[in-house]
């Protein structure tokens, strides 16, 4: 798989974030953010085709980011994580356009397969998006 396919991984839990990292950093070229704030800056300024988000950010939200890129068009896809699926953020999260919310902690084997096949997702979606910017 390319490793030209950029993931952005959205985490406040610095030794989650960097156990992501390594996992994703075989397939994929992965981006850090810690926060919803730092995570939208880099939406907005970078080529991403897939976000692994957890829906609890130390000050922020995942559903708050992911309902603020949905508002603006951004429609990058988004997989939710979190320690404590709490019904409502189930809710939340796949009405705003999640793939996925994987409950913490992640079982390996389903996070690789759902992940890979959301990134791919992404990046032909982004791929066709740009083909179409470049007819117009």
């Amino acid at each position: 798989m390319p490793r030209s396919r950029k993931v952005l991984i959205v985490e406040d839990d610095l030794a989650v974030a960097e156990t992501y990292t390594e996992l994703l950093s075989l397939y994929f070229t992965p981006v850090m953010a810690n926060s919803e704030n730092e995570a939208f800056d880099i939406l907005k300024s970078q080529e991403i085709d897939a976000v692994l988000c957890d829906i609890s950010l130390g000050g922020g939200s995942g559903i708050r980011l992911l309902e603020h890129c949905r508002s603006l068009k951004i429609n990058v896809p988004f997989v939710m994580t979190s320690g404590d699926v709490k019904k409502e953020h189930l809710i939340s999260a796949l009405r705003l356009g999640a793939q996925d919310v994987i409950e913490k902690p992640i079982q390996l084997e389903y996070f690789e397969t759902k992940f890979k096949a959301v990134v791919n997702e992404g990046f032909s979606l982004r791929k066709i998006n740009s083909g179409i910017k470049e007819v117009k």
